[in-house]
């Protein structure tokens, strides 16, 4: 659970320099998503490493675990406050990415 937050201290941190910096660079919107994407596999990472820190073991499994409730936690806030588009593929490849991306992590943060 605290890799979780983690992920989503460090995702709202990086979301925030993006809005600062858009306030003075013209930034389409489909970079701006691009951006989005990837400070959210950030956070996913983040998530991975401190689960995987804390557990000191199976970081693998661990990291997976948080990088999956990270991204469950973003998807459903995105839903419930920006009614995000429900595109079920959308979310599987997010779901995915998240769970790799924090099994990365873990694996990282069991051996740091």
């Amino acid at each position: 659970m605290r890799g979780a937050i983690s992920g989503l201290l460090v995702t709202l941190l990086l979301l925030c320099l993006l809005a600062v910096t858009m306030l003075w660079v013209d930034i389409d919107d489909r970079p701006a998503r691009m951006i989005m994407d990837v400070m959210g596999g950030i956070g996913a990472l983040v998530a991975g490493f401190v689960a995987g820190r804390r557990a000191e073991v199976r970081g693998l499994l661990h990291g997976g675990l948080a990088g999956l409730l990270f991204t469950l936690i973003v998807l459903f806030i995105g839903l419930a406050f920006f009614g995000a588009a429900f595109s079920l593929w959308a979310w599987l490849l997010r779901l995915i990415a998240g769970v790799v991306l924090g099994a990365l992590g873990g694996v990282v943060g069991v051996n740091f």
